[in-house]
């Protein structure tokens, strides 16, 4: 679906940026070292572009987690998965406007998903 959205936006002439936070593998596989677990990022991320036809001026970039230091300045700043909310709220004014893109596809992200939205206010 996010790669859908881009595809279009960047039809639009909108020039997008897709991060992907390989976080989880870091704190998953400790024992494995920083820049092989960043470089099996790149590795995916490089087969996700093969794998989805995304246009010339959608890019994608592996990021370590989401903060001001990994994401670059824009105009609007997407969050799609509920562990992305939190990183993407707590980001700087410069990074973009903040927003949910997220859908639930199991019964029991609806309960996680509510509870976390009780403690979040979007400008």
């Amino acid at each position: 679906m996010v790669y859908e959205y881009a595809n279009r936006m960047s039809k639009d002439d909108y020039e997008i940026t897709i991060l992907i936070d390989c976080k989880k593998i870091e704190r998953k596989y400790r024992i494995i070292p920083k820049k092989l677990k960043y470089a099996v990022c790149k590795y995916y991320v490089c087969k996700t572009k093969k794998w989805y036809n995304l246009q010339h001026k959608v890019s994608l970039k592996c990021i370590l987690g989401i903060n001001d230091d990994t994401v670059p300045d824009g105009d609007i700043v997407w969050a799609t998965a509920i562990d992305t909310v939190k990183g993407v709220y707590l980001l700087s004014q410069n990074k973009g406007k903040k927003c949910i893109l997220y859908r639930v596809t199991r019964l029991g992200e609806i309960g996680r998903k509510s509870r976390l939205m009780q403690h979040i206010t979007w400008e």
